[in-house]
């Protein structure tokens, strides 16, 4: 968490989601020379308003952190950032989307696992 991100000024400050630099955007969803930089730019600008937003979602500090962690982990793993485009819409509407599509899907595989930890045999082939 950013300093002072616990003083309730400072996390109303910086809740904000800064304006979209669509520049920045587009060079994170390329494979451009500046690739790594602008990605790093972004994740810097927009973790704190994504933990913000987990965190009015009622998610505790330990988890919000982790969930915004992963987050941002899928974004670059998935190459996320490359379908968001400016036409569609704004940058801070295609994030708390995928955002909540990650935690949906998320949510539905840990309720699997734990239905397969309850009953193992109801995922595996298990022979009587």
């Amino acid at each position: 968490m950013p300093p002072g991100a616990d003083k309730p000024d400072s996390f109303a400050a910086g809740a904000q989601f800064p304006p979209t630099l669509w520049s920045v955007v587009l060079r994170a969803g390329q494979s451009s020379s500046d690739h790594h930089e602008a990605l790093a730019t972004l994740c810097r600008a927009y973790w704190f308003p994504l933990y913000a937003f987990l965190r009015r979602q009622g998610k505790s500090p330990p988890d919000a952190e982790d969930l915004t962690q992963g987050f941002m982990l899928h974004l670059l793993e998935k190459d996320t950032l490359s379908r968001a485009r400016r036409e569609k819409g704004k940058f801070r509407s295609f994030l708390l989307a995928s955002l909540q599509y990650f935690l949906c899907v998320g949510e539905k595989l840990y309720q699997a696992l734990l239905e397969a930890a309850k009953d193992p045999c109801s995922v595996f082939s298990c022979s009587s």
